[in-house]
């Protein structure tokens, strides 16, 4: 779920203290792309915030919520625009990707 290989190389270049720093931003943008998703009326406005939502990821060590998104974002780019039931899923994804991450790394979670 979380790639320690990412996560050892983000506390060695920026220390506990900068990784708590990165990911208090990524959830907070976590959430916001999350909620733009949620809103979005079509695949072409759900583009966006899982492209970010993947980059994100991908940045932190979040490696299956990285790889979902992806899936998602080649779906919607292929015009299937995500259900209520794919974005609870992503939601789930993420959560439980937050509490992995807060066992591995609780010294690298904001307060």
């Amino acid at each position: 779920m979380i790639d320690t290989r990412r996560l050892d190389m983000l506390r060695g270049d920026l220390g506990a203290d900068g990784v708590q720093e990165v990911l208090a931003i990524f959830i907070e943008e976590a959430e916001a792309h999350l909620a733009r998703l949620a809103a979005a009326g079509d695949a072409r406005a759900q583009e966006g915030p899982l492209h970010s939502l993947r980059g994100g990821a991908l940045n932190l060590g979040f490696a299956d919520l990285a790889l979902a998104s992806r899936a998602a974002e080649t779906a919607v780019r292929a015009g299937r625009a995500l259900g209520p039931e794919d974005i609870t899923d992503l939601v789930a994804l993420w959560q439980a990707s937050r509490a992995a991450f807060a066992r591995l790394a609780p010294d690298c979670v904001p307060a």
